[in-house]
């Protein structure tokens, strides 16, 4: 039986990949969080899992910020299908324009200016 990932399990999940990249660069939370613009704090909140209302332009900075690259892959269905559609949700919160295809891929369209 597969269980459908959350937005909450996602959000941890990326949280975790966050903590284990600023880790392996040995670096403070202070020091990458002020590199992406946000706070100590909330990168704390993010490497706890605590980010699933955080805005998708905050995630990609922060991201980058640790040297990884956000990207959705398919592995199991659900748990892919739930990560899509929490981005679809950050991204439509930031003013982007979202769409599913059929086939579960997410189209982002940049806010006009951005």
């Amino acid at each position: 039986m597969m269980v459908a990932m959350t937005s909450d399990d996602v959000a941890l999940a990326f949280g975790r990949e966050i903590r284990a990249a600023r880790l392996r660069l040995r670096s403070s939370q202070a020091k990458l969080g002020r590199s992406a613009g946000v706070s100590q704090q909330l990168m704390s909140d993010l490497e706890l899992g605590r980010g699933g209302s955080v805005n998708l332009d905050t995630w990609i900075a922060v991201t980058e910020a640790v040297g990884l690259r956000l990207e959705l892959t398919g592995g199991d269905e659900g748990g892919a299908l739930a990560c899509h559609r929490m981005v679809a949700n950050l991204a439509s919160r930031g003013g982007w324009e979202t769409a599913v295809t059929t086939d579960e891929t997410i189209l982002l369209v940049a806010p006009i200016g951005q």
